[in-house]
């Protein structure tokens, strides 16, 4: 395993973790399943997302990728069972599993940012098992069952851990799968070997960013490219139109030696390669100079013409021909020369004899040639002289007349010609090269022209030791024309035949320019001046009228280059509506075609839209969400999906609409028809809705009417009336609603969501109103395989209010009834949209979710805080209109709850709230009540001094409390206390009118000794402390002297206790003065000397 940057296995202990496992957890708890905190997440999507694209292979892609981006050590191993992926990185965020939120650098190979996640879900779905270990936390992996679903999503559990490095991920595979999956990275790839920069050996892969992305077949190398925008999201598609490019750039950059020998070694041998069709020009040419000496010694030239060739291969040069024009180009570029350069110095015997030719090459010369290319060449010369000629057969021979000049002996030279203009036969050569085919496969020839015949045959050649090519002549008296009569079959004549567009009647249709024959017929096929040459995949058959398109002597090779030069500039110049409509059309069935590769620009892009108005008069692009191709689908358009470039443009300039476009327009809506409503929504929108939530907002519909409603229930029936103006058709569709205020059911889609569930769920729901009744169903959508929400509409003769019926039981109804606060007795209002029991919350008088709060709430501007899907909140917006709610607040109970809670979690607590004017007085009582005496701290020394003062320090409060007791006017302990530079030392200091009247005589008396011994200013620097700060002066310190203050500090307990003697607590008294005399610290010679000093003279003062 390629492990070039591994961790060495001690420096990985701490990144070994437990492996997680995979189990299916129900959800059960309604209010729950969509809840989200700091240690769990539940994804709100399919286990199948994803499932068409990715498998365990993508997965483990992923997980190396991550591991690779972080550009750290790392480790990747397989035990038998498990993979085993480790990085030494910065580690992964809780943000990292959340879709659309990433911390990964746009410019790594994950530039999406959504590999970790598909990962886990294709990991899920296969059932696989996975945990993930990073720093601070372990992610427990699990497929969790949602009844209110009724599928699987995926559950991750977060826990905390002391990983203070790196990322481990382990992953239940085969040991080929974490193979294949390394196998896609260059990084890891141990049978990629680099030859230069971003090139590599085997051949045939192209990597994006070193991830193997794409096979590019009949390469000579693979290649990577350091371009991220050259693949989509899934990495299995490359830009095509961008790959010549980047390749061309690699190549030409290259410096290694190596690169130009292995370009080279296949010129010959496979001259298709996909290199050969590219312009390169090679910065570092020496190298290049250096390979092709190494492979051909100074003595290869490029094939110019036969006669030459000949030459320079007895003078012992390799002729390197049918060599592709970029290729070629190269090699006259690095000095290679051609054949005729070389043929000038050969000194060989003239190939003229007396009644005869012959010429010095091998027989087995052209020896791919067939009998069939052979006749070919001979049509070829007869279809030049420009007569009208005649192509028979008769008694087993081939018979070619034409009416021409005839044929010269100096022609059947090889490297002379007697074709001066853009004839089919370019090189001049073809005759000869005929006759030695027909006359090597022992066929029989005889070409009687003006003043001569000519008889080809194989001779022996005993001074060559081999085989020559001789053709014999005689005079005759022929003044005109030429017949060419050789042996060969009907079917032989015919294929040769078939190679000309000169015999192809009876076509379809054809376009004619200036340069180029269009055919309707023979897609694909390529005539060079009438000579079938390629075929490719094309629309069209094109005749292209210039000699120079043909690029081998072979004839079967064009010059892909300027042929497509050629038909871009036809289709962007062509009028003709079959045309147009072909190129426009033809890329449905297959959208590789030749013409759909080249950039071209219609000049009259009237008839091209012309057009387009017919055939697609209602279509559109297709969307990379595939949610708007539904969309427009069911508004009827047609999806237009893989559109080449040439044409997509084309399709925008003559205002082709996207799916996205579209799906703007009705998104959100409904589409009316005649006698229906279809909803481009997919049956699973809002699945986590349940029968409750539909019941709800029927209810909320009803009661935004402000009339009578009522509700009643009959064998598993319910009806809900009011005697509201009704429901037009109009309030059926999306975003268009009745409801003028921010009543219950805001959206005033409630109403479309409710039919939705209830159909999904088979509860049959009729409405009958003012003038119709509508009847919710489903339907299937067979393109997009997915059932849609239809309304069938009929009239009604109903003239006030509404009744919705449909199927439910009755405990259904009264279960939706206690989401309201109206119908809910257990809710007691104790300010202002404030209620009890606490941890819910209501929009306009109906429950929406949980909250983690101490009271409850009522929120009455819908509009901005709920979320679409009715069921949740956008709690950014809630939170302001709670905090705007908490501001007004009276209640004194809610207010001393407000202050007595120490969770800074809770939600109250996490809301910055500034308090009305108008209340203030009595958040001001209340809070003087609990905290009498108090003030904030500062976390300084002034938080000591407001002790000593006799203040309580409030430092348990949350920071929402502390805002609003500073708005409330209590101060801050700076505000309250001064300090004495020695809040650091005492802790708490002891007032001398409290010691016993023992303790006071003690104090009094030591007092006077020490003023005596020392003076007055030494004695008032004397303090008693009850508690030293024992942080700084240690622990049972009974003295301490502080040399910032020259203060001098004795415990309480010395004075205080008869236990301990007198002597003793004036010992420590003098031991402190002796620090301040001395400056020095305890156990120091000054210190010691000092002290000595003191008891001499102490002494003295005793004796007298």
């Amino acid at each position: 395993m390629k492990n070039a940057n591994a961790i060495k296995a001690n420096e990985m202990n701490q990144l070994s973790l437990n492996l997680g496992h995979i189990e299916v957890v129900k959800i059960n708890d309604q209010s729950k399943k969509d809840t989200m905190n700091e240690n769990k997440l539940i994804y709100p999507i399919s286990i199948n997302y994803g499932k068409k694209d990715w498998n365990i292979i993508s997965a483990l892609r992923e997980f190396l990728s991550n591991m690779l981006d972080t550009k750290s050590k790392y480790n990747y191993r397989h035990d038998g069972k498990f993979a085993y992926i480790t990085d030494a990185g910065k580690g992964l965020t809780k943000k990292d599993f959340i879709f659309g939120e990433s911390t990964r650098d746009g410019s790594m190979i994950g530039q999406f940012g959504e590999g970790l996640k598909m990962a886990l879900i294709t990991l899920l779905r296969a059932n696989r098992k996975v945990t993930i270990k990073s720093v601070g936390f372990t992610v427990d992996v699990k497929k969790a069952y949602s009844k209110a679903y009724d599928s699987e999503v995926m559950l991750l559990s977060f826990k905390n851990n002391t990983v203070s490095i790196g990322t481990e991920i382990i992953v239940e595979c085969s040991k080929k799968e974490l193979e294949d999956a390394a196998n896609l990275f260059l990084d890891l790839n141990n049978e990629m070997n680099r030859v230069d920069e971003n090139i590599y050996l085997p051949e045939g892969r192209i990597f994006i960013v070193r991830l193997d992305t794409n096979k590019l077949p009949n390469t000579i190398f693979s290649y990577n490219i350091e371009d991220k925008t050259m693949t989509n999201r899934d990495r299995n598609i490359v830009a095509a139109d961008r790959l010549q490019s980047n390749i061309v750039k690699i190549l030409n950059n290259a410096k290694n030696q190596k690169v130009a020998k292995e370009y080279l070694a296949s010129i010959e041998s496979d001259p298709t390669k996909y290199e050969y069709q590219l312009p390169i020009n090679p910065k570092n040419k020496t190298n290049w100079k250096k390979a092709v000496k190494l492979l051909y010694k100074d003595k290869a030239v490029l094939s110019s013409d036969l006669q030459s060739d000949l030459h320079a291969k007895m003078m012992g040069y390799h002729i390197l021909r049918n060599i592709p024009l970029h290729v070629s180009n190269l090699l006259k570029n690095l000095g290679v020369k051609l054949s005729s350069d070389v043929a000038k110095d050969y000194k060989g015997q003239s190939l003229f004899e007396d009644n005869k030719m012959v010429y010095p090459i091998s027989t087995d010369y052209c020896s791919n040639w067939t009998i069939v290319d052979a006749i070919r060449e001979i049509i070829a010369n007869a279809i030049d002289t420009g007569t009208n000629i005649r192509v028979e057969h008769r008694n087993g021979k081939g018979r070619i007349v034409d009416s021409g000049k005839g044929i010269m002996r100096k022609h059947l030279i090889f490297g002379i010609s007697g074709k001066s203009n853009s004839n089919i036969g370019q090189f001049g050569e073809g005759l000869k090269v005929s006759s030695l085919v027909l006359a090597r496969n022992k066929r029989a020839v005889s070409i009687q022209t003006t003043g001569y015949t000519y008889t080809p045959s194989i001779e022996k050649y005993d001074e060559f030791d081999t085989n020559l090519f001789t053709v014999h002549f005689v005079k005759n008296q022929k003044t005109k024309g030429t017949v060419i009569e050789f042996d060969c079959t009907e079917d032989e004549l015919e294929m040769a035949k078939s190679l000309f567009a000169h015999f192809k009647d009876g076509r379809k249709k054809s376009v004619t320019t200036s340069k180029l024959e269009v055919f309707f017929t023979d897609a694909g096929q390529i005539f060079v001046n009438g000579l079938k040459t390629q075929k490719i995949d094309a629309i069209f058959g094109y005749d292209i009228k210039d000699k120079s398109l043909v690029i081998s002597r072979d004839r079967n090779y064009v010059d892909n280059h300027k042929l497509a030069e050629y038909v871009a500039n036809f289709l962007s110049t062509i009028t003709d509506e079959d045309v147009i409509e072909k190129v426009l059309t033809d890329w449905i069935q297959n959208s590789y075609l030749f013409e759909y590769k080249l950039n071209f620009n219609p000049s009259n892009k009237t008839v091209w839209k012309k057009v387009i108005g017919k055939r697609f008069k209602k279509s559109c692009f297709a969307s990379f969400d595939d949610k708007n191709n539904f969309i427009a689908k069911q508004a009827g358009y047609e999806i237009l999906r893989n559109i080449p470039n040439s044409v997509s443009s084309i399709f925008k300039v003559s205002g082709v609409e996207s799916a996205d476009a579209i799906a703007k327009k009705y998104n959100g809506k409904g589409i009316i028809f005649d006698n229906k409503i279809v909803y481009p929504i997919a049956v699973d929108y809002c699945q986590n809705w349940t029968i409750r939530d539909a019941i709800r907002e029927l209810l909320s519909n009803s009661l935004d009417t402000e009339s009578k409603v009522t509700i009643s229930h009959k064998d598993g029936i319910t009806v809900i009336s009011d005697k509201g103006e009704g429901i037009a058709k109009k309030n059926f569709l999306f975003s268009s609603n009745r409801k003028t205020d921010s009543r219950i059911g805001h959206f005033g889609e409630g109403l479309k969501l409710a039919l939705l569930v209830l159909a999904r769920k088979g509860r049959e729901a009729i409405i009958r109103t003012k003038g119709y009744e509508y009847k919710a169903v489903i339907e299937r959508d067979r393109e997009f395989n997915a059932d849609v929400l239809v309304i069938y509409i009929d009239n009604n003769r109903k003239r006030l209010g509404t009744d919705i019926q449909f199927k439910s039981s009755e405990g259904e109804i009264e279960d939706a009834k206690k989401l309201f606060i109206q119908f809910n007795k257990a809710i007691k209002e104790i300010d202002k949209d404030i209620y009890t029991p606490g941890r819910n919350l209501f929009v306009n008088g109906v429950f929406i979710e949980n909250i983690d709060s101490l009271f409850s709430y009522n929120l009455l501007d819908a509009k901005k805080v709920l979320a679409r899907d009715r069921k949740s909140v956008q709690m950014e917006m809630a939170k302001e209109e709670i905090k705007n709610i908490i501001s007004k607040a009276t209640n004194t109970k809610f207010i001393e709850a407000f202050f007595n809670c120490s969770n800074p979690y809770k939600l109250e607590q996490t809301l910055e709230i500034r308090l009305s004017t108008s209340v203030l007085s009595i958040w001001k009582k209340v809070a003087d009540k609990l905290f009498p005496k108090s003030c904030l701290p500062t976390m300084s020394d002034y938080d000591l001094a407001a002790i000593d003062a006799g203040y309580r320090i409030l430092g348990n409060l949350t920071h929402v409390q502390a805002k609003i007791l500073r708005q409330l006017g209590f101060q801050l302990a700076s505000d309250v206390a001064s300090l004495k530079g020695d809040e650091n030392v005492v802790k708490k200091r002891f007032n001398p009118n409290k010691l016993s009247p023992e303790g006071k005589v003690r104090w009094t008396k030591a007092k006077k000794i020490f003023r005596k011994l020392y003076g007055n200013d030494r004695t008032r620097m004397i303090e008693i402390v009850e508690e030293f700060n024992t942080k700084v002066v240690g622990d049972d310190v009974q003295g301490y002297y502080h040399p910032k203050n020259k203060g001098v500090y004795i415990h309480v307990s010395l004075l205080d206790k008869s236990t301990v003697p007198f002597y003793k607590m004036m010992g420590v008294l003098i031991h402190e003065e002796v620090h301040h005399m001395s400056g020095a610290a305890d156990r120091t010679r000054e210190f010691e000397n000092a002290l000595s000093d003191e008891l001499g003279k102490l002494a003295e003062i005793l004796i007298k």
